[in-house]
């Protein structure tokens, strides 16, 4: 990781990049998945919030295991215009719809909530 990444949440910052691993992304995707691993449970769903520069709120990834969810934050490390955080906790679902409706009539969604965590 160079001093350019823009990682939060546990993962890269800017004052506080990852040792480099000789340049090599197969030595860096195992650094990031072995930081996932002491962190989250192995099973369960995982988010990454993508918060892209001028924009107010962060899109939301969702990841089944924590190999993928390492090669798509290793896919993003350099981005000038992109920080990623990570949710510590594994949830049982991507999404739980509510009995309540929103404005189009539609169940309203909850992602991160305590309703969903796996325990």
């Amino acid at each position: 990781m160079n001093s350019n990444s823009s990682f939060y949440g546990g993962f890269h910052q800017n004052a506080t990049p990852l040792p480099d691993t000789a340049g090599s992304s197969q030595a860096r995707d195992s650094e990031t998945l072995e930081f996932l691993k002491s962190i989250l449970p192995e099973f369960g769903i995982h988010y990454l919030a993508l918060f892209k520069e001028g924009y107010k709120f962060p899109a939301h990834k969702v990841y089944t295991d924590l190999e993928t969810m390492a090669e798509a934050i290793e896919g993003m490390a350099g981005s000038k215009q992109l920080s990623v955080y990570h949710a510590c906790a594994s949830y049982q679902k991507a999404v739980i719809e509510l009995d309540e409706l929103d404005v189009k009539g539609n169940p309203k969604r909850k992602y991160r909530s305590w309703h969903n965590f796996l325990f």
